[in-house]
């Protein structure tokens, strides 16, 4: 059924997912070196257990104030000087996400019964990501239930609040706290296509920092970077739906642009196109799932 425009009450949160950004702003899920992808290559964004809470940011907005004569006259507000900061917590450390959003590896062969983990205190260089933060959303015309995603499309990550310890217990007596930096970005991080400021959601300068979709259920991204061969590549998760429009139920775009592929399968998570086009196309699947695995 087709989507409207609704209203209801937004609750709960679920999900919280994390994509490497390269430089022309599309997702390349755990690919550390999203600039430098070797074709084929098929990466997915990374689900992140423990959300505990998030935070959506408040943007600081300059307001001109006319006052004469001793008195208010009227004011206008003016554009963004701070996009805010949106934040998250998290019930668990996370060794992987630690090592993405600090640059560095978690160390499990200097002792291989160990693993260590930095703190990278001289680290300057913050990668970029695609984040994706899902809660609930029950329409209060239809009383359904759907899901809600909180789309960053470039973000850099920073440890707010690290890991520590307490003779405490209780539920979750010690979480992990981060802080994002946003930047606004030309190109839509959960489906590859860019922003406009004539179509689609007619954003001012075909830029923008985050989005909310509404969807039945939660969505994850997987990346394709083709070789020119292959006429295919698998999904991370089972997909709920196997629309192959690209422009329903399921998002498919081919370097930013909607593609209808020939098939998508759920209970394989095969993605078949044709033909196979060229080097470095870059397909972007954004799918709604269970995240039941393959």
């Amino acid at each position: 059924m087709a989507s409207s425009a609704s209203r209801g009450m937004v609750y709960g949160a679920f999900h919280l997912q994390a994509a490497f950004r390269n430089a022309s702003g599309y997702p390349l899920g755990t690919d550390t070196t999203p600039d430098t992808v070797t074709a084929p290559q098929t990466t997915h964004s990374y689900l992140i257990g423990g959300l505990v809470s998030f935070t959506a940011p408040t943007p600081t907005r300059d307001i001109a104030t006319n006052i004469g004569g001793q008195k208010l006259i009227g004011s206008a507000v003016l554009g963004v000087t701070d996009f805010g900061t949106p934040a998250f917590t998290l019930s668990e450390y996370n060794e992987v996400l630690n090592a993405y959003i600090k640059g560095t590896t978690a160390d499990i062969t200097t002792n291989t019964e160990w693993t260590m983990s930095a703190a990278n205190s001289s680290q300057t260089e913050f990668d970029r990501f695609v984040i994706l933060v899902t809660g609930k959303f029950l329409d209060s015309v239809s009383l359904s239930e759907y899901h809600l995603t909180w789309v960053f499309h470039n973000a850099q990550v920073v440890e707010a609040t690290p890991p520590g310890t307490s003779q405490s217990g209780g539920v979750n007596p010690n979480p992990v706290g981060y802080t994002m930096n946003l930047t606004s970005s030309a190109r839509n991080g959960l489906t590859g296509r860019v922003f406009s400021g004539s179509a689609g959601m007619f954003v001012v300068d075909g830029t923008d920092t985050w989005t909310l979709v509404r969807s039945r259920w939660p969505i994850a991204i997987t990346t394709f970077t083709a070789d020119g061969v292959e006429v295919g590549y698998t999904l991370g998760y089972r997909p709920v739906y196997d629309d192959a429009t690209g422009a329903a139920t399921n998002s498919l775009t081919l370097n930013g642009v909607t593609d209808a592929v020939t098939s998508v399968s759920t209970t394989t998570g095969a993605v078949v196109y044709t033909p196979a086009g060229t080097t470095a196309d870059i397909y972007v699947a954004a799918y709604q799932t269970r995240f039941v695995a393959i």
